[in-house]
């Protein structure tokens, strides 16, 4: 996604936001400066994801930065050349996350009850011990940054209590993205028929590794400075289980509905996800966990024009500093701009089940996330000094075995070489070895998911 600070004149940037900022009334305004420095600054926001519900478990604060991806360009999986054995980027839109380590969080209620946070993960902060936000209690994030600069939001409480009737999944059409599984859900407010509510979700889907053989490579001894090159190569039975794995993604986009208007105070039908038939992780057994949060009217509004001025993906990164400012704040005159909200939320949950065959019957299942071919090449090849990865042979042949195993393990063992497996595939013979093998994601399922069954799972 281009940048808005870059796709248009200065004075037209400034003046949209400007714009955008009175109409939206509530949203106080941030001042920037249009010098390079005070764009410099706003393209290096602090991000802070911060939502602290009502359930009793340990809660979670993440700290990034924004940061202008323009002239970025990262390394993924070619469809058009099966030559390229690198992992897949499975979400196109997806960039680098600059997270803000060395922090020091606490979140504080109006008691002066203070809870400790430690970063388990570069950028991600949990809290010490479990603990649930309480109804009439007010609650407010203390952020101090490695650089010393501190960061507070308002106190902020439980706005109320709704239910998560129901979770649906039924075949449907979408007009851009053609048939899939459309997901929906009715929401009730129990307190009154006016509630805001806020959905995310995490999808689990099982990965079967299409081209896996119980046996593999090993590479030791490697030396492509000999003269000849010096290595050995074993195939061996695996130890590590690695057919079948189970993928986790967690919901990007923005999802907000609301009950006002709504006599009955129950949202019904509200559609909260869509897989067209297409999708990779719907062809085996799927899981979806959806969660509503239960937010006030200033948490809805934020996060409705923070929706507004993003796509789906990784909004956080998308959204462009100053358009918008959530509630927190940082202290005295440090020269920061915070993008995010701190919100407190009531929260209910459903989970279901599904199969393709349940929605698609007698269908084929979708393709795998990517082209699964079987290669052939020379084991090894000719001496080579000094020790620079060459990423082509210069034959027309693929890279040797050796070296594709050297440049990370980028395949994975399927059989000894038979013409017969593969005779369609232009390139599968024209310089064949010993071996058959597979890019790694088709042969090894821990390339995308864990091999552990997940405690929910249900077969």
């Amino acid at each position: 996604m281009r940048s808005l600070f870059n796709s248009r004149p200065l004075s037209v940037r400034f003046l949209l936001v400007a714009c955008l900022l009175t109409a939206l009334g509530c949203v106080e305004e941030i001042e920037i400066e249009t010098d390079r420095e005070s764009i410099d600054q706003a393209r290096n926001a602090l991000v802070v994801e911060a939502t602290l519900t009502d359930e009793d478990r340990t809660q979670e604060v993440v700290l990034s930065r924004a940061a202008d991806f323009e002239n970025d360009s990262i390394v993924g999986f070619d469809e058009e050349d099966p030559d390229t054995y690198l992992v897949p980027d499975l979400d196109p839109e997806n960039r680098p996350i600059l997270y803000e380590t060395g922090a020091s969080v606490t979140v504080e209620d109006d008691r002066g009850v203070q809870f400790d946070f430690v970063e388990g993960e570069p950028g991600r902060y949990f809290s010490v011990n479990p603990f649930a936000a309480e109804a009439g209690r007010g609650y407010r994030l203390l952020i101090t940054l490695r650089s010393g600069n501190r960061i507070t939001s308002e106190f902020e409480s439980v706005p109320g209590t709704a239910s998560l009737e129901d979770l649906r999944a039924e075949r449907a059409t979408d007009p851009l993205r053609g048939p899939g599984i459309q997901f929906a859900v009715d929401g009730l407010a129990t307190a009154g028929t006016e509630a805001y509510f806020r959905y995310t979700f995490e999808e689990t889907f099982k990965v079967v590794a299409p081209l896996w053989s119980p046996e593999d490579f090993v590479l030791s001894n490697y030396d492509p400075c000999a003269d000849p090159v010096e290595y050995d190569l074993e195939i061996v039975t695996r130890t590590t289980p690695n057919q079948v794995c189970y993928r986790t993604e967690e919901s990007e986009s923005i999802i907000q509905g609301t009950t006002v208007g709504l006599s009955s105070g129950e949202l019904r039908n509200f559609p909260v996800h869509f897989i067209d038939r297409q999708q990779y992780k719907i062809a085996e057994r799927y899981s979806i966990l959806v969660r509503q949060h239960v937010e006030d009217l200033d948490a809805y509004l934020y996060y409705d024009r923070l929706r507004n001025f993003s796509q789906e993906g990784n909004v956080f990164s998308q959204i462009q500093p100053g358009f918008l400012q959530g509630n927190l704040q940082p202290q005295a005159d440090a020269p920061l701009l915070v993008i995010g909200y701190f919100s407190v939320t009531s929260v209910s949950e459903r989970r279901i089940f599904l199969d393709f065959e349940d929605f698609f019957p007698g269908e084929a299942a979708p393709p795998f996330v990517v082209p699964c071919v079987l290669r052939s090449s020379p084991v090894t090849h000719l001496t080579r000094c000094p020790l620079v990865p060459v990423m082509e042979s210069g034959s027309g042949c693929p890279l040797s075995v050796i070296e594709l195993l050297d440049l990370g393990g980028l395949i994975t063992y399927y059989a000894t070489y038979d013409e017969s497996l593969q005779p369609g595939d232009p390139g599968y013979a024209i310089c064949p070895g010993p071996y058959s093998y597979a890019p790694r994601v088709c042969g090894d399922c821990t390339v995308l998911g864990t091999n552990q069954v997940p405690d929910f799972w249900i077969e």
